[in-house]
C-alpha cells in the first residue's frame, strides 16, 4: 500500500510535460517492439 501511495505523490509531483514526454516515450517503444514482431513474423 505505501508503494501505491508514494507512486500517486510522485505522479503529482511530477509535470504534466514530463508526464507527456514519459507516455510519449512508452508509446513509441511499444509501437517499435511491434513494429519488430510484426516484421519478424512477415519475414
Amino acid at each position: 500500500m505505501n508503494l501505491i501511495l508514494a507512486r500517486t505523490a510522485l505522479l503529482e509531483h511530477l509535470s504534466t510535460t514530463s508526464q507527456i514526454i514519459v507516455g510519449v516515450s512508452l508509446l513509441c517503444s511499444l509501437a517499435f517492439v511491434i513494429w519488430l514482431l510484426t516484421r519478424r513474423a512477415k519475414g
